[in-house]
């Protein structure tokens, strides 16, 4: 697993995205958490023909380190984008969520989460 380490501001563990062995392109196609503190690693790999872009930590009520992740991908054997969400404390369980397009959003599309409206 190669590792393209995008720090998330306020998180205590370190989440990126990386390219598993099993990736068809040299994209990343996986969402790795880091615990700084014990070095333990826990990830995601999505269908290799997904891409998927760095995730955005939204903070749950209920602790600290407790929330969710929330990224975009690519599906390029669909031609479809999608956004996902997983438990930041489960990623290997994957996915608790998952909205897709019938239609694909260029890479590099970024959002941002706004507590407060």
């Amino acid at each position: 697993l190669s590792l393209l380490l995008l720090l998330v501001a306020g998180a205590t563990p370190v989440f990126g995205v990386g390219h598993s062995a099993d990736a068809q392109a040299a994209y990343s196609n996986a969402v790795v958490r880091i615990d700084a503190d014990s070095g333990q690693v826990d990830r995601y790999a999505f269908p290799d023909h997904q891409v998927v872009e760095e995730p955005l930590f939204v903070a749950d009520r209920a602790g600290a380190d407790a929330g969710w992740l929330v990224g975009s991908f690519l599906d390029y054997a669909r031609e479809a984008s999608g956004v996902y969400v997983l438990d930041a404390g489960k990623l290997k369980a994957g996915p608790v969520a998952i909205a897709t397009m019938e239609r694909h959003v260029p890479l590099g599309f970024h959002g941002c989460f706004i507590p407060h409206v």
